[in-house]
């Protein structure tokens, strides 16, 4: 498969991407011949609103941005298409000190893990083919090319424009260019801290936190959130939570999280109660018991009789075989004595009967009168 390049940019509301947010994503896909393959531009509504000098500098102001999705909903779109690292490379100008950060801090933020793609810097590009100043703008000019007036789509496009330009006349350029990762700008994603011990072992994706977030517009507020991840930026330790107030993905650092505890009345809490509470067993409670009987299940179970209900059924069968026995005899005596052999075989047939009729029939008697007679447990 042919490798194919993503021209990016971002625009910020300010130069730090610890502390400023990204307010519009621009990219462009194209192939090394030039062919433009796809494009990706979205407005993102940061949490903190914008500053009048970032608006100044790309005309994004709150008013464009107020109904337009979170970094945390935009991310997933782009990660997607950007594609699989293997055959996609990032550019970006001025990358390695800008665009690269945000990159990190977004995907941290969304609790996305970093990219693993190739990014090359055009700023490397410009500074082995033309001289200072090496500024996006000011490259454009020279080369004849238009410039995105600092709006994503239209810088990444300018981007691409600078890249095959300068490839074209440096062919060699492109083999000593170095490059970067999202991973080298120092954020890692790190397991909860120990403060969240109480979370870990409720072992929960459902599970809300509760805490006292001392910093954003109300510190001191009493707050929920689902931890989703934890990441480490500069030492300093990071919650990536769904929050529960404002129904969104927020970050949060922990430094600021204070109290911080497992709710017993959330949705998470009451799942696991009914999920793992003791399935109930089917005996009485006892007389001195205050809760309710559960329900009596009735199990039908083929127990031995008594002494006394075997000797009665003995006696009685008994007394049967005496009298089936004498008028046997009897019969036994006329049949000889009239009838000779012929009579003798005939009453030897009828007890043959006799005795087939007692195996078929004796089984399900005895099995009803021990059904009749024999205790049952309940």
């Amino acid at each position: 498969m042919k490798t194919t390049f993503i021209a990016f940019d971002f625009e910020t509301t300010g130069f730090s991407p610890k502390a400023a947010e990204i307010v519009e994503i621009g990219a462009v896909k194209f192939d090394a011949q030039g062919k433009v393959l796809g494009t990706f531009e979205q407005l993102v509504k940061p949490s903190l609103g914008i500053n009048p000098d970032a608006e100044a500098v790309n005309g994004i102001s709150e008013t464009m941005v107020a109904n337009c999705p979170s970094i945390t909903e935009v991310m997933p779109q782009f990660m997607l298409f950007i594609g699989a690292p293997e055959h996609n490379v990032l550019i970006a100008h001025n990358a390695a000190k800008f665009d690269i950060g945000f990159l990190a801090m977004a995907c941290a933020r969304s609790g996305l893990p970093m990219p693993d793609h190739r990014i090359v810097d055009s700023i490397d590009l410009c500074r082995q083919c033309m001289p200072k100043p090496h500024n996006l703008r000011s490259v454009c000019q020279r080369l004849g090319l238009a410039t995105g007036a600092h709006r994503a789509l239209g810088d990444a496009m300018a981007v691409m424009q600078v890249v095959l330009r300068l490839g074209s006349r440096h062919p060699g350029a492109w083999q000593n260019l170095p490059f970067y990762y999202a991973e080298d700008f120092g954020v890692e994603i790190i397991e909860p801290p120990s403060e969240f011990e109480e979370w870990e072992e409720c072992d929960d994706p459902t599970q809300e936190v509760e805490f006292v977030y001392n910093r954003g517009s109300r510190p001191g507020e009493v707050r929920r959130a689902i931890p989703q991840s934890f990441f480490e930026c500069d030492g300093n330790e990071h919650m990536v939570g769904f929050c529960m107030r404002d129904g969104k993905l927020k970050t949060f650092d922990t430094f600021f999280m204070s109290d911080i505890t497992v709710p017993e009345d959330s949705v998470g809490a009451a799942m696991r109660r009914v999920t793992k509470a003791p399935a109930q067993k089917a005996v009485a409670e006892t007389e001195d018991s205050n809760s309710p009987s559960p329900p009596v299940t009735y199990v039908r179970t083929k127990t031995p009789m008594t002494t006394e209900q075997s000797s009665a059924l003995f006696t009685t069968f008994g007394v049967i075989v005496i009298v089936v026995a004498i008028g046997g005899i009897k019969l036994l005596i006329f049949a000889v004595r009239d009838y000779g052999v012929e009579g003798l075989v005939l009453f030897m047939a009828a007890v043959g009967l006799f005795w087939l009729f007692l195996f078929i029939i004796i089984n399900p008697v005895n099995g009803l009168l021990d059904s009749f007679l024999g205790p049952h447990d309940r």
